[in-house]
């Protein structure tokens, strides 16, 4: 009976050996099979050279060609209401009929120009907010100072773009993790406060048209910041700093369209305080 069960008694032992062989290898090759993936392209790694902070940015330029920001959403919005402009001609897609809503103060929240002009801005402030939270890895001091103004000169552009839709709005300064979406209403002050910060450290560290050279025309600069900044003190009807800034465009000698209508501001001041 003993020599029957012998080889049995054997084979278990192996078989235990075997498998406290293979638990001690593979707890001791842990640490060694613990490694970052090398293929995986992190934020430290992307934002660390210069060449992904400049992508960052320039992906916040191409916002500037949504369709949402400057198609029918920003005709809509900026221009109907008024008396200087009207939807022209008739188109297939029956859009004429309903962009009239704005030309007779019809629409409602369910109007599509609505609520692509909410989304446009907002995927261009989430652009804004990748880069700013990311930048800190750029080791060239000098490029990351011209990237953060850039991002924050844009995130004030498109918060000047909400609030004058909608008054007071969710203000998101960073990007936002699952469960930190269902943001709240901020006030009209706030957000113009949050947007006169943002385009003042644009105005302070934007180099100027001169400054950027040829090869980089075309990028947001010294005046176009303080020229969004007047119009923005003119909306809040702080005449004191419009002229201010204004001023130091006229001064500088900035071409750009926020500086012409950085001239008619201060015309428009001269006018009134006569």
């Amino acid at each position: 009976m003993l020599l029957c069960g012998e080889p049995k008694t054997i084979t278990m032992k192996k078989i235990y050996s075997i498998l406290l062989a293979s638990a001690l290898t593979l707890s001791s090759c842990a640490d060694f099979l613990d490694v970052d993936s090398q293929g995986k392209l992190t934020e430290d790694v992307f934002f660390g050279e210069e060449e992904g902070a400049l992508m960052s940015i320039n992906a916040i330029y191409t916002q500037l060609r949504a369709w949402d920001i400057i198609g029918f959403s920003w005709f809509a919005i900026t221009e109907l209401p008024g008396d200087n402009s009207d939807t022209g001609s008739e188109l297939a897609d029956g859009s004429v009929a309903r962009l009239n809503q704005f030309n007779d103060f019809t629409y409602d929240a369910s109007t599509s120009e609505i609520n692509g002009w909410w989304e446009g801005n907002y995927k261009a402030i989430a652009s804004c907010n990748v880069a700013l939270d990311n930048l800190g890895a750029v080791k060239n001091e000098e490029l990351r100072v011209k990237c953060v103004a850039q991002a924050r000169f844009f995130r004030g552009f498109f918060y000047f773009n909400l609030v004058r839709a909608f008054g007071g709005v969710p203000l998101v300064t960073k990007v936002l993790q699952p469960g930190e979406y269902n943001q709240p209403r901020a006030t009209e002050e706030a957000v113009y406060q949050q947007i006169i910060e943002d385009l003042t450290y644009a105005a302070e560290h934007l180099p100027t048209r001169q400054e950027w050279g040829a090869k980089e025309s075309g990028r947001a600069t010294k005046g176009t910041a303080e020229g969004l900044l007047a119009k923005v003190y003119l909306f809040r009807q702080d005449y004191a700093n419009v002229k201010k800034y204004t001023g130091q465009v006229i001064a500088r000698g900035s071409i750009a369209c926020t500086g012409i209508i950085a001239t008619c501001s201060i015309r428009t001041l001269t006018i009134r305080t006569k």
